[in-house]
């Protein structure tokens, strides 16, 4: 790293590709930077580390904890003898693809499914309205079963 004002910070290939794999989840590109910086430590890190770590500014690396820590994607830890919190990101990565991902997959399917058997039920005797309605129920039914047999795989 220079000590140039406008020069950024220097961050590892493997963090970077790290970083860049984890926007899958739907994280911003700083969200996922932050992830992968936590995952690549085993130590847990306060947000002024972070700051310092990646040339962030305190309210740009508050902001992404608090919605990794929302996502379930990021823990608040204490450390003894320190009165800052301390943050270390979720070490399994199939718990990490459940909260990123199939948690809210899953809610939004129950969602349609909910939404589709309102429909069905106020529809008259349309045969074609019925038929695409079942197929749909069928679909998200089984997407939803799916998904919850992937979150159960864990090596």
């Amino acid at each position: 790293m220079s000590n140039d004002t406008n020069s950024t910070f220097d961050v590892s290939p493997m963090n970077q590709l790290t970083a860049h794999w984890l926007q899958i989840y739907g994280l911003t590109s700083s969200e996922a930077l932050v992830l992968s910086t936590l995952y690549s430590h085993n130590t847990p890190k306060t947000n002024e580390d972070l700051c310092t770590m990646l040339g962030l500014s305190t309210t740009t690396a508050s902001k992404n904890l608090r919605i990794l820590v929302d996502k379930n994607l990021v823990k608040k830890t204490w450390v003894k003898g320190f009165r800052k919190a301390h943050f270390s990101a979720e070490r399994d990565l199939f718990k990490q693809f459940q909260y990123a991902f199939a948690d809210p997959l899953r809610s939004q399917i129950h969602s349609y499914i909910k939404r589709l058997e309102d429909i069905g039920a106020n529809v008259e005797n349309d045969s074609n309205e019925q038929t695409r309605i079942l197929s749909l129920l069928t679909f998200f039914e089984e997407m939803d079963r799916r998904i919850e047999a992937l979150g159960k795989l864990n090596p």
